[in-house]
């Protein structure tokens, strides 16, 4: 079983449905957990063009990130070159689902207004 920093396989696809789910919920998607990611990312995209863009975003950014922190796993075998690129990765990580959860909430406020 791949683990990193105590996070399992399960662990990674369990946020990136979650954020999926998130996403679908702040558009107004009631069904959301019935759909499959396909399915969600559908729905995502007839709702709301911006938050499938900013949610692929972030799903592509977190499989980066989540594949090169297994790759370097082990420190001793990690180069602080690689160290360098894996907070990189980290913070292009972090910089987008903060944008994307200022941007679904702002979807939020804005159909709250306009209701």
């Amino acid at each position: 079983m791949k683990m990193y920093l105590s996070m399992t396989e399960q662990d990674y696809q369990s946020v990136r449905r979650e954020a999926r789910l998130q996403a679908a919920l702040a558009l107004g998607i009631s069904d959301g957990s019935a759909l499959s990611d396909s399915e969600l990312d559908t729905a995502i995209n007839r709702s709301d063009h911006i938050a499938h863009d900013l949610l692929h975003r972030f799903l592509d950014s977190y499989q980066q990130w989540w594949q090169k922190s297994i790759e370097l796993a082990d420190p001793q075998l990690t180069s602080p070159a690689e160290r360098e690129l894996l907070v990189k990765m980290i913070d292009e990580r972090d910089e987008i689902r903060k944008t994307l959860l200022n941007y679904l909430g702002y979807v939020r406020a804005r159909d709250v207004v306009n209701a």
